[in-house]
Formats: structure tokens, C-alpha cells, sequence
């Protein structure tokens, strides 16, 4: 082992490892490591020294933590993928300067990962599925460039009143205890995706008024929002706002009082589309889901907090 000191990428997905071998710390050429879909139960400190490191994915195992000893040299990752493990408190990730995507979803996270006073670089957060309960008042300020956000299917009952970020372009909140949203959401001039189905929102900030780019709106779900005038005319904003901005030509507003299943169908495509567990830019892209495979079957993910389990023909 010690003798793959020049290996560069290293892609062991979808078998049968238990643990990775000490000597992977002297690999330290390596910039790709890709050991999605095993049965590891950490991963060595010693990976930590691997300084060249670009690309991880971790996901699909059996993690319940991520040693701080292991990102304190990966200065020059750039995506880290450890979705569907079982981790329930992820680092300090402050001193990844370059990090542009991070996917922790399906896990068993109570806090947001901490990136330091600013994460400049970071693109894409998705947290979804866990068991997150609050928002602190810094953390959108130390993310001022990213474009997509996802929190659906946590137990969120307020967000901070400055998400004022420019660049955010998706931000998905649905399945979670949001009873208003804060008056800054309607300042985020590029927003594209307002995903907000299966919350109690009793009422809607008069800033969504100032929206003009928004193409899906889905707040499904959330009847107490059809019982204020003053609300129903930012709802018809928002239809309109659909409707002139249709994705894929096809106008994606779901009203209060709709189910909404269609849409968290979607959702769930979205999130699960990747090619041998490597998500990257191409998540954007929005293509069908490749023929399943037991590299690509998406697990199944918990429940919704407080709502029933979705049909199988949804799924």
C-alpha cells in the first residue's frame, strides 16, 4: 500500500469496505477519493495530511462523525460529499477556504456546519433530511455566494432576518415548522426556486412583492396562507411571476391548499441524481434519472417530521 505514493484518484464505490488502510495518509498526490457506498465506520486521520485532496464523497456509509483531525489540511477540497451516513456533528469547517459544495443530507445533523466568519466560495448546501432546529444569526452572512440551499425535511420554525445573500438562486425550506418567512427573502435579486410546501406559514412578507425572477414556487400545504387578503395578492404575484417565468415551459406554482406531491417528487430526483455517487456542477443540469442500478438506487430517506410517508408510486 505504501507504494501508491503518486496515486491521484482513487474510486472504490459500491463494495464491501470496512475500514480504509493507515497507509493512505503517505498517498499524498491523491486528488479524488471516492468511497461511496460501503460499510466504513470512519475514516482515518491520517487522510488528513493529503493535502492536494479536490474531491470526497464519503457518502452511503455507516459515519457517525468527522474527526476534526481529518480536514485540517484540505485546503483545496472543493466538493465533500457525506450524505447518507449517520453523522450527527460535522467539524469545525472554517479553514476550507476553496470549498464550493458540500452535500450532508439524510444524516442525523442538530446544527449547521460551522464555516468560520465567511465561506466564500461555497456554491451549493445541502442539508436536508436531518434534525435541525435553528439557523444562527451569522450564518447566512458567512455564505455570501451561494446559489443553492436546502433545509427541507428539518424542524426549522424561524430563519435570521438577513438572508440577503445575491447569488442565491434555490432555496428549499419545505417539511419543516416555518410559521413566517423573515422580510429579507424578498431582497435576494437572482431567486429562482422558493420551495416552502408542508410548513405552517400563516402569513407571507410583503418584500416577495420586489421578486421578478422566481420560476418554481411550491407552497403546497400551507392553508393558513389563503385566509388574509393582504396575503392572497402576494400569492397572485407569485402565480403570475410562474407563469411568465416558466421552467422547461411549464409554469411551476403550487398553491397553499395543494398537495403538492408532484413537486416533492421532483425534489427528490434532484437531490438523488448523480453518476456512481459523484455529484458535481452537473446537478444543475436537471436530466432524467439513469436507469437504477445499486449504484445509483437512491436510499430511502426518513420520513417528514409530522407527516406521513409518501406513497411507493411517488417515490
Amino acid at each position: 500500500m505504501a507504494s501508491l505514493t503518486h496515486l491521484k484518484v482513487l474510486r472504490c464505490q459500491s463494495n464491501q469496505l470496512l475500514e480504509l488502510p493507515n497507509a493512505i495518509e503517505s498517498w499524498t498526490d491523491m486528488v479524488e477519493m471516492n468511497v461511496y457506498n460501503n460499510l466504513l465506520l470512519h475514516i482515518p486521520t491520517g487522510v488528513g495530511n493529503i493535502t492536494k485532496l479536490q474531491v470526497l464523497n464519503f457518502s452511503v456509509n455507516k459515519l457517525f462523525q468527522l474527526d476534526s483531525m481529518c480536514v485540517r489540511h484540505w485546503d483545496n477540497v472543493r466538493v465533500l460529499n457525506l450524505f447518507s451516513c449517520k453523522i450527527v456533528h460535522l467539524p469545525f469547517l472554517g479553514q476550507m477556504h476553496n470549498l464550493e459544495e458540500l452535500r450532508a443530507f439524510d444524516n442525523n445533523l442538530q446544527k449547521v456546519p460551522d464555516f468560520g466568519p465567511t465561506s466564500r466560495h461555497l456554491k451549493v448546501l445541502e442539508l436536508q433530511n436531518n434534525s435541525i432546529r435553528e439557523l444562527p444569526i451569522h450564518f447566512f452572512p458567512s455564505i455570501p455566494n451561494i446559489k443553492r440551499l436546502c433545509f427541507g425535511t428539518n424542524l426549522l420554525k424561524e430563519l435570521p432576518n438577513n438572508l440577503t445573500t445575491s447569488k442565491l438562486e434555490a432555496f428549499e425550506a419545505d417539511y419543516n415548522e416555518l410559521t413566517e418567512l423573515p422580510e429579507s427573502i424578498g431582497f435576494i435579486g437572482g431567486l429562482k426556486t422558493l420551495m416552502l410546501q408542508y410548513n405552517k406559514l400563516k402569513k407571507l412578507p410583503h418584500s416577495l412583492l420586489r421578486t421578478k425572477t422566481l420560476e418554481t414556487v411550491n407552497l403546497a400545504r400551507n392553508p393558513g396562507l389563503l385566509r388574509e387578503r393582504e396575503t392572497r395578492a402576494i400569492l397572485e404575484h407569485l402565480r403570475k411571476q410562474a407563469t411568465e417565468n416558466p421552467k422547461d415551459g411549464f409554469s411551476r406554482y403550487t398553491p397553499p391548499d395543494s398537495l403538492g406531491f408532484v413537486h416533492r417528487k421532483n425534489r427528490i430526483k434532484k437531490s438523488m441524481e448523480y453518476d456512481n455517487g459523484q455529484f458535481g456542477e452537473r446537478v444543475f443540469q436537471h436530466k432524467a434519472l439513469p436507469t437504477a442500478t445499486p449504484e445509483l438506487t437512491p436510499t430511502a430517506s426518513k420520513p417528514p417530521h409530522g407527516a406521513a410517508p409518501l406513497p411507493k408510486s411517488l417515490l
